[in-house]
């Protein structure tokens, strides 16, 4: 039997769900997803919207979206097998082993909490710290994230800051307890270009200082190109294709991928 070490962060087997319709039919969504998260560096996620990329994420975090049931497969996390996990079991998961970021950095902060208290409820969350200690760890995690003047951000709320800060805000809301593992869910959508290559960049420093496993959710196939080392490419709930970043560039073995990375190019031609 293969130690956790050296196996992969992430496997799922034969991963299929459907939606359930108001008139109580099912609709099948996920058809026998398989596929592996090596450890360490990024493996990206991509395919076109309603691919079943995000729902492929949600069951991993057992956050199932509404409507949604897992009807077969397995899945395993840092070699424990949570496919039958309850939801409290989940939730030390959740965080401690897998740090996410949602779509829309800004609408998944809180409001009517400020960031610090955000950072510290969530450092605290499963563990028995004091609030001196929650304190130190929300500044670290925003130091880590390269949030300038940390302290005073603390004292802010979400409408108060960017969209870019707001992004960086919730990397450090997922690292703060340190998983080994970051669920990246379209980082840099809504944000403007230079912004987008900031936060890239920041994903790349952290993925390698912290040996971090990035498991990134993404249509943008600039930025699997730059940060990327192997790819998973999925099409109507289905995985087409697993491979490395060189070779899905270099040797695409669907056709889908093909049209994918020719439709990138042609819009980056346009945009030139």
């Amino acid at each position: 039997m293969k130690s956790a070490a050296k196996s992969p962060h992430i496997l799922i087997e034969g991963l299929s769900g459907v939606f359930r319709t108001r008139d109580g039919s099912e609709v099948p969504v996920l058809h026998d997803v398989s596929f592996v998260v090596p450890r360490a560096g990024v493996t990206a996620l991509v395919g076109e919207t309603g691919s079943g990329k995000s729902l492929t994420a949600l069951s991993v975090l057992g956050l199932n979206s509404h409507g949604f049931k897992r009807t077969a497969g397995r899945i395993v996390v840092d070699g424990k097998d949570i496919s039958a996990w309850t939801d409290k079991q989940m939730q030390s998961v959740r965080g401690q082993l897998l740090g996410t970021v949602f779509q829309d950095a800004k609408a998944s902060l809180n409001p009517v909490m400020t960031i610090g208290r955000q950072l510290e409820d969530a450092a605290r969350l499963g563990v028995k710290i004091g609030r001196a200690e929650a304190r130190r760890l929300a500044v670290a995690s925003l130091k880590s994230v390269q949030v300038t003047e940390p302290e005073q951000r603390m004292r802010q709320y979400a409408h108060q800051i960017s969209g870019g800060m707001a992004q960086r805000v919730a990397l450090a809301l997922a690292l703060v307890r340190r998983p080994s593992c970051l669920i990246l869910d379209e980082p840099t959508t809504g944000l403007d270009v230079t912004i987008q290559s900031e936060i890239i960049d920041l994903v790349a420093k952290l993925t390698a200082e912290e040996n971090l496993t990035t498991y990134l959710i993404t249509h943008d196939l600039g930025v699997v190109a730059k940060i990327a080392s192997n790819v998973v490419v999925m099409h109507s709930g289905r995985v087409l294709e697993q491979t490395t970043t060189k070779e899905f560039f270099e040797n695409p073995q669907h056709e889908y991928s093909a049209r994918l990375i020719a439709a990138s190019r042609l819009g980056e031609e346009r945009t030139r």
